[in-house]
């Protein structure tokens, strides 16, 4: 089995064991994590320029403040937690009372860099409430974790293709999917090896997601009705 890289939740391990995490573990959970955040703020009337301030500010003050430390799956999962501090953090910065701008530390991910690279749209929320906003986003953010590591097993395999067959097939809404024989002429690949790519890539792609999962509720027994409750959200 390849060493894939780690994944927010060993991350989240990772930092609270140590007290001294780097600068590396912390960007990956900033570059997971960003998006729900960036995008509960906004959908909260932040501006764009002042969400931005406030996302960096968030994990600067996230990190600093120790704050992951106090996550005990007992009490809830993640991603309640995780809404739960955001929304404090923007209540302690009201009007009356805006952030200090901090600077990230050296080798920081700029939450700038993040949006100019991103797909999503942020400002589009259809009317939905700031936390059912941020819990799309949080969904997006594991289905996508999720494809990261599909992705580095496709390469491990020596099948880049069956990425590439797997995304082919499982549109992510922004555009339509194709069919089994539209995958093959453009990859130039028989029907029945786009047929067995699928059955490998989806069956990987399931076991990453329960792995996933699996470090956000309590027990074995709540992987599946957390898998539904984000699929609700996407």
């Amino acid at each position: 089995m390849p060493n894939f890289p780690t994944t927010a939740w060993n991350l989240l391990d990772s930092i609270n064991q140590s007290a001294e995490t780097s600068p590396e573990s912390k960007n990956r959970f900033i570059t997971g994590y960003w998006k729900p955040v960036f995008a509960y703020f906004r959908a909260k009337g932040v501006s764009h320029e002042q969400a931005e301030d406030y996302t960096q500010e968030f994990f600067a003050r996230l990190f600093e403040k120790e704050w992951l430390k106090t996550f005990n799956l007992s009490r809830g999962r993640f991603r309640t937690f995780l809404l739960t501090i955001v929304q404090r953090f923007l209540s302690d910065n009201s009007s009356n009372r805006m952030p200090k701008q901090k600077k990230f530390e050296s080798g920081f991910v700029p939450i700038s860099c993040l949006i100019a690279e991103s797909d999503f749209s942020f400002d589009a929320v259809d009317h939905q409430t700031p936390e059912t906003v941020f819990m799309r986003q949080l969904a997006r953010s594991v289905v996508q974790a999720t494809k990261d590591q599909l992705h580095l097993w496709c390469k491990s395999q020596g099948r880049p293709d069956w990425y590439c067959v797997f995304e082919s097939s499982n549109s992510d809404g922004t555009s339509p999917s194709l069919t089994q024989e539209q995958i093959g002429t453009s990859l130039r690949l028989s029907r029945d090896q786009v047929r067995y790519a699928l059955e490998q890539t989806e069956k990987q792609f399931v076991l990453f997601l329960r792995e996933e999962v699996s470090h956000q509720v309590s027990g074995a027994n709540d992987i599946e009705e957390e898998i539904r409750d984000l699929k609700e959200f996407l």
